[in-house]
């Protein structure tokens, strides 16, 4: 097997993985905006929290000025909803939401896409009550047998050219891509090392400074929508 030079690992994975390496830098404000929703709860009250995207961008993840609508529920009385804009920020490996309706309004985000903490004043449409604090996510992250630690392979074929891809999550949120490249019975390879976030069963993937395109996590694959590759656990 042979290795190239960087070059040939940037064509590498370009071809056919383009939904992961490429950043989409095409004008999306004629697409509708994506949401992501977070569900917690505390003791039988319900805690959601749908972010919108800012049309302006094309991949999604809750960025700083995206909007957002709170919903508490609790059972016997009507909804109660607050809304306003998003200001994001990172402590460690979790992302901090500061939400615009309230006092010091703050929402924790795990990097398995749970929302964990709710602190500050919330203000609502039915006045202004304390955050909970902690919260229990209504769809706990699977443990990490079932999460997306582990590696994965995938494949795909372009006439004569073929590449097949093995991905090595761990963890401590870093991972390991491997390329193997076949063009008219030339094998290469190369690789790439990077680090990783979830939110909900989106990942989101940065290497070599460059944030990739979102890659869904199924349980039991992971999906390149641009693309249709799927690569499964082995």
């Amino acid at each position: 097997m042979k290795r190239k030079n960087v070059f040939l690992g940037l064509l590498v994975f370009t071809f056919a993985f383009s939904a992961i390496v490429s950043c989409d830098t095409s004008n999306s404000s004629s697409a509708t905006p994506e949401t992501v929703t977070y569900n917690s709860i505390v003791g039988d009250t319900t805690y959601t929290l749908t972010v919108t995207q800012n049309p302006s961008r094309a991949t999604y993840r809750p960025a700083t000025g995206d909007t957002y609508v709170l919903t508490i529920t609790k059972p016997g009385s009507p909804p109660k909803t607050s809304n306003g804009t998003v200001t994001v920020s990172t402590q460690g490996t979790d992302t901090v939401l500061a939400l615009s309706n309230g006092i010091d309004l703050k929402v924790t985000v795990s990097s398995s896409g749970n929302m964990t903490r709710i602190e500050g004043t919330i203000t609502t449409t039915a006045g202004s009550e304390d955050a909970p604090g902690e919260v229990v996510p209504e769809t706990p992250a699977p443990p990490v047998g079932n999460s997306v630690v582990g590696t994965w392979r995938g494949s795909m074929t372009d006439g004569t050219r073929s590449a097949t891809y093995t991905f090595t999550f761990r963890a401590d949120n870093t991972f390991t891509g491997v390329a193997d490249f076949e063009d008219d019975g030339e094998i290469y390879s190369d690789s790439v090392d990077g680090t990783y976030s979830m939110s909900g069963n989106t990942i989101y993937i940065v290497a070599d400074d460059e944030e990739w395109d979102p890659v869904t996590f199924t349980g039991n694959s992971l999906v390149v929508e641009s693309t249709g590759m799927i690569l499964y656990r082995i």
